[in-house]
């Protein structure tokens, strides 16, 4: 039996249709995935983490921290051995720590695999929070594209530039800056103005494990600072300490700062790094580790018709590829 020209018409447009159904099911990337976190002391980011499929664990997830941290308790109810000895630098200084090897450690849906742990006494943190077992570092962090949210208290990650697509706001160009011990992957530096008697361009690390702004007293002349009394401020191990502070006028892009800023010396000797800018500061921050570059007070183009926005996910998608982590949504607290 032949079809008439109206039935092999509807026929062709159905085809068609069909089609064009199927494309966008395909270029359509998975939506990111979101990890509700705790906040201890209103800036911390606790996060559960999973080590070789065990947990969850909470960390503190710090974007300044170029190794995953995890105590001796926790090593040991991991019965993971220690393989060899390395080297920290913090800003109290530079110390020798055991290395420990995890076969995977995630934030979902985040795995990293082969992932250097090194096993430090996290007694000040355990103070602060009782809970905390580890600290989730670049290492792990060094391949995801991610929205912290501040106020709903939540972590977006993104795959394929499905997220980035639909943010508003200034790209500030990043690099990664890598230590001696860490020459594989590094924290994210940030260009900063300083402006005032110490007017200078700074480059400061995005610091999710700081609750202030911190500048080191090497990058400023100290006989121009207007100081107030001394700060308290507390050191990676979470320790209290004092130290000097400063009114400072930052600008970050087009969005300008006044803060109250420790001044510290550094034990980063031979780094370009002027100190560390908080991201508790701020009510969301896009880190891409992927594009290097952060929007700080990101909110999504609510404006963008569906046509733009399918198109730009489709395009990121396709120079993103590939993507390979399941979308899913994770509450573990």
């Amino acid at each position: 039996m032949t079809p008439s020209k109206t039935s092999l018409a509807g026929y062709l447009v159905l085809l068609v249709f069909s089609s064009f159904i199927r494309a966008e099911e395909t270029a359509a990337p998975p939506p990111p995935s979101v990890v509700h976190f705790r906040s201890p002391r209103g800036f911390f980011i606790v996060v559960p983490v999973f080590v070789n499929g065990s947990g969850p664990f909470e960390f503190l997830l710090d974007t300044g921290t170029t190794v995953t941290v995890v105590d001796p308790e926790l090593l040991q109810s991991l019965r993971l051995d220690v393989i060899g000895d390395g080297s920290i630098t913090t800003l109290a200084g530079k110390a020798a720590i055991p290395l420990a090897l995890a076969q995977t450690v995630s934030v979902e849906p985040v795995t990293e695999g082969k992932v250097q742990l090194a096993v430090r006494d996290l007694a000040g943190l355990r103070e602060l929070d009782a809970k905390i077992h580890g600290v989730l570092g670049q290492n792990v962090l060094k391949n995801a594209d991610y929205l912290i949210d501040n106020r709903k208290r939540t972590i977006e990650f993104d795959f394929c530039g499905s997220l980035s697509a639909v943010l508003e706001g200034e790209r500030v160009n990043t690099s990664p800056i890598a230590t001696p011990e860490s020459p594989s992957y590094g924290s994210t530096v940030v260009p900063v103005k300083l402006a005032g008697p110490n007017r200078r361009d700074l480059n400061l690390i995005l610091d999710s494990g700081s609750a202030s702004v911190v500048l080191f007293s090497d990058s400023l002349d100290l006989t121009q600072l207007v100081t107030r009394s001394r700060l308290p401020m507390e050191d990676d191990a979470g320790n209290l300490k004092y130290v000097p502070g400063y009114l400072a006028k930052l600008k970050v892009g087009g969005i300008s700062l006044d803060v109250e800023a420790r001044i510290t010396a550094t034990a980063y000797k031979g780094l370009a790094v002027d100190g560390l800018l908080p991201i508790a500061g701020f009510g969301s921050v896009y880190i891409s580790n992927s594009g290097d570059f952060v929007i700080f007070q990101a909110k999504r183009n609510r404006r963008t018709s569906g046509d733009k926005s399918v198109a730009a996910i489709s395009q990121n998608a396709a120079s993103n590829l590939p993507c390979q982590y399941d979308a899913r949504e994770v509450d573990r607290n």
